[in-house]
């Protein structure tokens, strides 16, 4: 028996197996190990289900920037202190290529599809190459090209990514193009960052600075990973100049993937799953991924399902970057352009097990553009299978199949750990690995492993009663992640307000609040005209959280957006209602203090400007206790006397502002 990478007839064995601890020795041609044996894991509970699969929130994004010292913009008072482009010499890709075909039939390997290359002359900081300008608002810039001569796509690894709260660094392509934001909220675990892949040979980065941000940054860019293999493919699969099997061959292989959109499938299934890129070691490398539901149906984590293969270490979770809706429009339609697709930077490892072969990780951000989340269940699969998949990173295929216990079975991968599944339509390829395993209603049963087969009966598009595919059981991993996807995070008393319409009306004051997912929204009114204004206070290791200042439409007033832990709004505007959004931009969600600030007059409980007969009614029913301050926001108002309850000291001080006008009036009557 052999357990495999799937292969067309023994040529390119595209499907990563078995444990990511050896991909990097198998890569580099170390010695690989034997399989490791199959763990003690905690007895699988009674089957437990999570809810049907669900659309996630979209939150619309703002546009990606341009640079600003991009050709043709004058950028004054410009001070070069290194090279303004760094260039590397050309990439021998043909061996590499071949190497990757020497160790496709072996255990352990991800699909690779780049090198990590050092700089040309050693690692470079901001102090010694690029150009550093100071605009006329302020604002201090500086830039840098890299030229990765032949690469299809690059990736940057700033060892040391250190930038003070206000600031961003933009990377692109093209200087002409919408660029990648980066800030301090986005730093690895190991203080360094990864950026996402940047399509073509050239790459331009730029930081930049406001005139009143005092901190110096701290960048450090220590090497490249240059990607040979197209992270960016066209729609059709293997479209490659290394691609060296016989065209019959690749073209058995385009007959027989199936488009996703070409079958009935379940949005909220379909587009949980995402294409994803990450860096090991001195190598980048892609599989398939897919987030799955918890129970809080009040929230929208991003907990993710791969293979223990393709992640396993928290250095490798820092560099994931993941590719959202990367899909045809219409059942073989048209592909859409990668990059400008959404896509998800890091994550953290939250359980891991080569003895299911699976790595179960929250994502550095919940998912907010409309992302499905996939239901799941412990119980065992009956009927017809599928897998959802990204076949050679290229756009979403399915393949179906049927569970069985028919050989070939592999000894050290048994059934009690692991689904073997023979297909009957389409197939799967490197890139493939860590795609969910679906049952027939369309729940997470398990994630893709490898191939087992005899050799000569190399996995193929028609030969499937020759092999099976291996899925690790989600029934058995489960027990390791289930307090993850059994937790409800109670949120504070005001939900819901998630939206505009649902804000909940707050008097000035200090709250205690808490963000567990992407919105709070609070109105506050002012009787008369003057300021109103919101700060908060959170902390930037739970979370970036921006502010926004907004009338009842929506249309916004002020807005602050730093990473520091601090935010504050304000605006002097007329009498009327206006709305606070606190926003979740990064992270996970915590607690934070909101204090609003609003002229008021005490006593106006109907807010119309005036102390008169109707606001003395609603005192009248707010010491009859049929509402209190917790239940009507206008019984806050009717505390007169400073104290907690609504009592007859109120109502006398309340006929004192009746009563006048006053020369000078009492404390308790004026704004």
């Amino acid at each position: 028996m052999a357990i495999t990478s799937l292969s067309a007839r023994g040529t390119r064995a595209a499907l990563c197996t078995i444990m990511l601890a050896i991909a990097s020795k198998a890569v580099t041609g170390e010695d690989i190990p034997a399989p490791e044996p199959v763990p003690h894991l905690p007895a699988a509970p009674a089957p437990f289900e999570s809810m049907a699969g669900r659309v996630g929130p979209y939150q619309p994004r703002p546009p990606r920037p341009l640079l600003r010292a991009r050709p043709g913009v004058r950028i004054p008072h410009g001070i070069a202190v290194g090279p303004r482009e760094l260039q590397w010499d050309r990439l021998e890709v043909g061996p590499l290529v071949q190497e990757d075909r020497q160790y496709e039939g072996l255990p352990g390997i991800p699909e690779r599809i780049g090198v990590n290359r050092p700089l040309p002359d050693g690692a470079i900081t901001s102090d010694t190459a690029g150009t550093w300008t100071t605009l006329e608002d302020g604002t201090r810039l500086w830039s840098l090209r890299l030229v990765v001569p032949d690469a299809h796509a690059v990736r940057v690894h700033f060892d040391r990514f250190e930038v003070p709260a206000a600031a961003r660094v933009l990377v692109t392509g093209s200087a002409d193009a919408p660029a990648d934001v980066y800030t301090a909220r986005m730093q690895m675990s190991d203080g360094g960052l990864w950026t996402a892949p940047v399509r073509g040979p050239v790459v331009h980065i730029e930081y930049e600075a406001p005139a009143d941000a005092m901190e110096e940054p701290a960048l450090r860019i220590h090497e490249i990973s240059h990607i040979y293999r197209d992270p960016f493919p066209s729609d059709r699969i293997h479209e490659s100049p290394y691609d060296s099997r016989p065209m019959n061959e690749v073209q058995q292989l385009l007959d027989c993937h199936e488009d996703v959109n070409c079958h009935a499938v379940d949005p909220a299934v379909r587009d949980a799953v995402g294409r994803m890129i990450f860096t090991i070691g001195s190598h980048t490398y892609a599989c398939t991924g897919t987030l799955l539901n918890d129970i809080d149906p009040n929230t929208f984590a991003g907990y993710f399902l791969t293979a223990h293969h393709c992640i396993s270490t928290q250095s490798a979770a820092d560099t994931l970057t993941v590719y959202w809706f990367y899909q045809t429009d219409t059942c073989d339609g048209a592909v859409p352009v990668l990059e400008e697709l959404p896509k998800t930077l890091g994550s953290t490892l939250l359980a891991t097990s080569s003895a299911t072969d699976f790595s179960f990780l929250r994502l550095a951000d919940d998912p907010r553009d409309g992302q499905g989340f996939a239901g799941w269940t412990s119980a065992e699969p009956f009927n017809d299978v599928s897998i959802i998949h990204h076949p050679q990173s290229t756009h979403k295929r399915i393949a179906y199949g049927l569970a069985t216990t028919s050989p070939p079975i592999c000894v050290g991968w048994p059934l009690s750990h692991y689904w073997y599944v023979r297909l009957n339509l389409g197939a799967v390829e490197g890139g493939s690995s860590g795609g969910p395993l679906f049952n027939d209603v369309g729940q997470v049963v398990g994630q893709l492993f490898g191939a087992c087969f005899t050799w000569g009966n190399e996995p193929g598009c028609d030969n499937y009663d020759k092999y099976n595919l291996m899925f690790g059981k989600f029934g058995i991993s489960y027990p390791f992640f289930q307090s993850y996807l059994n937790t409800i995070i109670p949120d504070d008393p005001y939900e819901p307000n998630d939206t505009i319409e649902e804000a909940v009306n707050l008097e000035p004051g200090l709250y205690e609040l808490r963000l567990v997912d992407f919105d709070d929204y609070f109105a506050i009114t002012l009787p008369v005209e003057g300021e109103v204004s919101a700060t908060a206070l959170y902390d930037p290791a739970d979370m970036d959280l921006d502010l926004e200042l907004l009338t009842e439409d929506g249309d916004l007033l002020d807005e602050s957006r730093g990473a520091s832990g601090t935010e504050s709004v304000s605006a002097v505007v007329p009498r009327g209602t206006y709305i606070v959004r606190a926003h979740k931009k990064h992270g996970w969600g915590g607690d934070y203090t909101l204090e609003l600030a609003a002229p008021r007059i005490r006593g106006d409980f109907d807010l119309d400007g005036d102390v008169d007969m109707d606001d003395f009614a609603h005192l009248q029913v707010c010491l009859s206790g049929r509402v209190t301050p917790q239940t009507d926001p206008n019984c806050f108002n009717a505390r007169l006397a400073g104290d907690l309850d609504v009592d007859f000291e109120d109502v006398t001080l309340f006929l004192e502002c009746l009563s006048g006008p006053f020369v000078t009036p009492p404390p308790e009557c004026g704004p």
